[in-house]
């Protein structure tokens, strides 16, 4: 009976892991878009500041030492094509030099979904953000709701929420 019990508890760890990955860097190659964002300084994320991203791609690299990640930014309601190369500084850490200084992570994946959430600091201040990503044009009620839960837990008001998606004026197709 222990056993049985043992291999159920292990059975369901692992299937977690699917979503909870070790190192989700191997998973995230491929096209990306960005649905929702919010930020404990709201004016990080408004129309036309840099922490406004709008995701087009990522790729895994160096065997997960480095994640390149192409998005515009719009400045004077341009989009500019932004490319960044995060390097690995800890387990599932990156860093890189945008804005000042952004330190992000994957917090969930699936194989269409992921939350990712950045601390940028820049000239003194320090902004929590935190974004859903998807491969799809929108995200499911079931999805939101992951999204929001990590929100919350990252202190994240919840008032900050703006689904940059519905703004996403900028071209698909960047090569």
């Amino acid at each position: 009976m222990k056993t049985l019990l043992v291999t159920l508890v292990l059975g369901i760890i692992c299937a977690a892991q699917d979503s909870l990955l070790q190192d989700p860097c191997t998973q995230v190659t491929g096209p990306w878009r960005t649905t929702y964002t919010a930020s404990d300084n709201k004016e990080a994320i408004e129309e036309n500041h840099p922490m406004r991203v709008y995701f087009r791609y990522m790729q895994c690299m160096s065997l997960g030492l480095a994640i390149r990640v192409d998005f515009y930014s719009k400045e004077n309601d341009q989009c500019i094509l932004q490319h960044q190369l995060g390097l690995k500084t800890s387990e599932n850490f990156y860093t890189t030099n945008y804005a000042g200084m952004v330190d992000f992570t994957i917090l969930y994946y699936s194989d269409r979904f992921m939350v990712m959430y950045g601390i940028n600091t820049n000239n003194g201040k320090t902004s929590k953000v935190i974004g859903a990503i998807t491969q799809n044009d929108d995200i499911s009620d079931a999805e939101y709701q992951i999204f929001l839960s990590l929100t919350k837990a990252k202190e994240i008001p919840e008032d900050s929420i703006i689904k940059v998606i519905e703004t996403d004026t900028c071209p698909d197709n960047y090569y």
